[in-house]
């Protein structure tokens, strides 16, 4: 984001590997518990 003619904003986020494979594991659990009847909330990750 251009804060004037001299700055610049930069947002970043980074997450590392370890992270992103516990929440794709998480996804999984969850997707696999609803296409199985049960009903599970996203609150908890």
């Amino acid at each position: 984001m251009v804060v004037n003619k001299t700055q610049l904003e930069v947002y970043i986020w980074y997450d590392n590997e370890w992270g992103y494979s516990c929440r794709m594991a998480d996804l999984v659990n969850i997707v696999a518990s609803t296409d199985s009847g049960e009903s599970k909330s996203l609150r908890h990750l």
